[in-house]
């Protein structure tokens, strides 16, 4: 834990909380990557069962990661507001700019839209940044059962059952995303009951070099063989188990500090993905007219994450209203 960083924030600050992050943002942009135009590589059997390993995981992680550094210590109104500078603000202003190139430009996305259908898109559906949408409905939400449930037991016990009724009566209901609302609430709550009864425990607890690897390839293949299968009403017990395989990786050194740098931008890599991707696979199938899978995949990585990266760390986020835009203060 880092506790330089926990003293200055006043809460609690893990390393291995960014290593999450940093895997799950990884994750999603190597899932984009894995495009559908201007080549639709799922039409590869590999690819797309990579795709489907990946998405299996990442936002299943991200709503966890969420949960477990949930807080409303300051109050609702003062809470709502940090989370509309945070979330809200670059939801509205990335969708904004998204508008543009699907309404003029149609020719370089697969999924061109006018204004209007995308202007009900953001209010009612989402919008392209529909984790966002989601999380801040969440946020809404949570502070009003946390009351409720007052870290006992038996109450997360009931809230998630209901919550489980719920998604399996209630698969998909469109408006305002209430199915991955609900869906996505069951990761928060086990999120935020994991930090209240273990706390700093989970990553601190001991287990031998030998046991950890053992359990990781146990539980690696396990989170493969579930994905392989495609048996219906198992994607809650895949993604608990990617993220508990994601999660023994952290009890190692290098992948934290690999990965904890990207996970303190994951909000930032998540919008500006989608801009980046649109460059990297243009360049790589209609101008370089590369056809190979695993090149695109490679070279759309490289444009997308890494450059992202360097240019949201040493360019925009040094500029402080773009800091503000991509809820960054």
């Amino acid at each position: 834990m880092n506790r330089e960083k926990a003293a200055l924030t006043g809460r609690d600050y893990y390393d291995q909380i960014d290593a999450l992050k940093g895997f799950a943002i990884f994750l999603v942009v190597l899932g984009h990557s894995i495009i559908l135009y201007p080549i639709d590589l799922h039409q590869n059997s590999v690819c797309d069962f990579i795709f489907r390993w990946l998405s299996s995981v990442h936002m299943p992680l991200f709503f966890m990661i969420s949960g477990f550094c949930f807080s409303c210590r300051e109050g609702y109104r003062v809470f709502i507001g940090k989370k509309v500078k945070r979330l809200l603000i670059p939801y509205f202003v990335f969708n904004a700019v998204d508008v543009v190139p699907r309404y003029l430009f149609p020719s370089l996305v697969n999924r061109a839209r006018g204004i209007g259908e995308s202007v009900h898109k953001i209010i009612f559906d989402g919008g392209e940044y529909w984790f966002l949408y989601v999380l801040f409905i969440i946020f809404l939400l949570y502070p009003w059962m946390d009351r409720m449930i007052k870290n006992r037991i038996y109450r997360f016990a009931g809230v998630l059952s209901v919550l489980l009724l719920l998604y399996f009566m209630w698969p998909s209901i469109p408006v305002f995303r209430v199915s991955q609302v609900i869906y996505y609430l069951i990761y928060f709550t086990v999120g935020v009951m994991i930090k209240r009864y273990w706390g700093e425990t989970v990553f601190n607890a001991g287990l031998s070099g030998t046991g950890n690897i053992l359990l990781i390839v146990v539980s690696l293949l396990l989170w493969i063989v579930l994905i392989g299968l495609k048996v219906p009403h198992t994607g809650i017990i895949t993604a608990l188990t990617g993220i508990f395989t994601l999660y023994l990786c952290t009890r190692y050194p290098l992948p934290v500090r690999l990965f904890r740098r990207f996970g303190r931008y994951s909000l930032q890599l998540y919008l500006f993905n989608g801009y980046f991707l649109v460059i990297s696979r243009t360049i790589a199938v209609l101008i370089l007219g590369i056809t190979d899978p695993f090149i695109i995949i490679t070279f759309n990585m490289l444009v997308d994450f890494i450059l992202s990266y360097l240019i949201i760390k040493y360019i925009c986020g040094r500029i402080k209203p773009v800091r503000s835009l991509m809820g960054m203060s």
